[in-house]
């Protein structure tokens, strides 16, 4: 039973997994088809820098621009050696505490990403045109789900990170 499950839809599906959004700061985990052990992340850089590092993990989608870098370039590492081939985990069987989106990047052109992602405790879906726009589109669910009392936390807590 959940072999079919982990064969539905596309291959690359990313869940993510948030635990706390205090004071404006994702803390959570990542989860794909490739592997049981989460990826866990501290705050939207975060989920970024992982998923970028998954898709060049898998070559996929294949990036349309080299990135450029101030070390000095090594060679791109494709898929690791111990990475299973095989679909093994379902990503989409995971939830976050305070929220859980689901992202499937369809293309990775002008050096960000394309694609579609699904805020899963609410089904609703949206596409995005590029990195920043998914990160967002995460903040603005994860602002609309915070209870009145919260909300006012947060905004507090963010003014005093932005000064």
């Amino acid at each position: 039973m959940e072999q079919q499950t982990v064969s539905n839809g596309p291959l690359h599906l990313i869940t993510v997994c948030v635990d706390s959004g205090e004071h404006s700061r994702m803390i959570g985990r990542i989860y794909h088809r490739f592997s049981q052990q989460p990826i866990t992340f501290l705050g939207a850089e975060g989920v970024l820098f992982s998923i970028e590092k998954l898709m060049d993990e898998w070559n996929y989608p294949q990036s349309t621009l080299k990135m450029r870098s101030f070390a000095p370039s090594s060679p791109h590492q494709r898929r690791q050696p111990g990475m299973a081939r095989k679909a093994i985990n379902d990503p989409l069987a995971y939830t976050g505490q305070d929220a859980t989106f689901v992202v499937h990047v369809k293309y990775r052109q002008n050096a960000t990403w394309q694609g579609t992602v699904t805020w899963a405790d609410k089904n609703k879906q949206q596409n995005f045109r590029s990195a920043l726009e998914l990160i967002k589109l995460m903040d603005s669910a994860m602002d609309e789900s915070l209870p009145p009392e919260q909300e006012q936390t947060a905004e507090q807590g963010a003014a005093l990170i932005n000064g």
